[in-house]
């Protein structure tokens, strides 16, 4: 069982030494009926006080009976008992059923008990002060309706509290959620951003490269061109495996490291897609200048230059065909990267335009990507750019 509050028992200490002052009505005269249901009475009120906390109904019922017994003995005793301070037990148990029931019926109910009771007080008028009995009445009546508005009060301070505590508890639930739906898909949108860009360049690489072995004859150049098809899908599928084992990685395993860019295979990509027969004019830096990059930029900003590099060679190889030529071009300075990618096109028409190629997300990841750190894109029939600072912003 729970501990009294601090109030209970130091009211209940109070309640005991008045006990033990009326037993001297026993002392002085004598174990009478009266004086002993007097002090038993006391003993009472004073376990109801304990009590009155913990278990308020009890507590008010048991007050509320002795007090009524109380009030019977002072009208057959053949002396006057006196005023006990017990009486302010009425208004201790009124405050407690007031304030933490729930049902308001019991502090109206224990309100207008008091009050009725009041008018058969056992203090009687008369003897050495005629007027003690109206004035007492008058007084108690006075405390009980005092002390029913305070417990009023403070129990719709305490509701409305509740209330707020509870309309705040559900506002940061609601949050919770969005940000966790939020937080979902922008992992999804990074998943499909990273499995497109894998996929989606490999297998296109691929593809052409799969259409040139067909149409040779020369059984040295279908191997060279099957030797490509097998490293390109090798390196496609050790990305995929990567990315799937990140996936699977569980909250109590060792975290694995995203998928990060090395800048070293620039030069590879650009081989390769002129491996599918796209003629290429490259302005990019040597791989020493890509290496000292690869040390000072963070892991975003390097895998965003390979993942915007790899979708525009994409792009160039499926949309310009073979013996189309594409002009690559990166730069730096000492705060943007820029990536420009040209190419001629099929004189198709709008099918053949990288920017407005129906059913394609490749465009879409990179203007997401480019948006993380913080940079700028834009994709026509002309050319594909990518401009953002390197190593600052959110993807810094």
């Amino acid at each position: 069982m729970r501990r009294p509050p601090a109030l209970d028992l130091v009211l209940t200490g109070l309640g005991l030494v008045m006990t033990v002052i009326v037993s001297d009505f026993i002392v002085e005269f004598g174990p009478h009926p009266i004086y002993v249901a007097y002090v038993v009475i006391h003993l009472g009120l004073s376990g109801a006080l304990l009590f009155r906390s913990l278990l308020p109904r009890t507590s008010f019922v048991v007050t509320y009976g002795l007090l009524a017994a109380l009030a019977s003995l002072y009208y057959v005793s053949p002396v006057n008992l006196g005023v006990t301070p017990m009486l302010l037990c009425a208004p201790l148990s009124l405050a407690v059923v007031t304030r933490r029931l729930k049902s308001p019926a019991w502090g109206v109910s224990a309100l207008l008990i008091g009050i009725v009771a009041s008018f058969f007080s056992p203090v009687r008028p008369g003897g050495e002060w005629p007027n003690i009995g109206s004035g007492a009445i008058t007084a108690h009546i006075l405390i009980l309706v005092i002390v029913y508005l305070w417990a009023s009060a403070r129990k719709r301070a305490e509701q409305e509290h509740q209330a707020e505590l509870a309309a705040q508890a559900a506002s940061y639930e609601s949050l919770l959620r969005v940000r966790e739906t939020q937080a979902a898909a922008r992992e999804r949108e990074k998943i499909a951003r990273e499995v497109h860009d894998i996929v989606a360049h490999s297998l296109t690489v691929v593809q052409v490269q799969a259409s040139t072995a067909l149409a040779l004859d020369r059984p040295d150049q279908m191997k060279e061109a099957l030797t490509q098809i097998s490293a390109s899908s090798k390196a496609a599928l050790g990305e995929v495996r990567s990315l799937v084992s990140l996936l699977r990685t569980r909250a109590s395993e060792p975290q694995l490291e995203p998928p990060s860019g090395n800048l070293d295979r620039v030069h590879a990509m650009i081989a390769d897609a002129e491996r599918t027969g796209i003629t290429i004019d490259a302005e990019v830096p040597d791989r020493n200048a890509l290496a000292r990059w690869q040390e000072s930029w963070p892991a975003m900003t390097s895998l965003t230059v390979l993942r915007v590099l790899q979708e525009a060679l994409t792009n160039v190889v499926k949309h310009a065909g073979t013996g189309a030529r594409a002009r690559v071009r990166i730069t730096t300075d000492e705060e943007f990267c820029t990536i420009d990618v040209t190419n001629t096109i099929k004189p198709s028409g709008a099918e053949s335009d990288p920017a407005s190629a129906g059913g394609g997300f490749g465009l879409i990841g990179l203007r997401e990507r480019l948006h993380l750190i913080e940079g700028d894109f834009t994709a026509g029939p002309e050319n594909l750019a990518s401009i953002f600072r390197r190593g600052l912003g959110s993807g810094a």
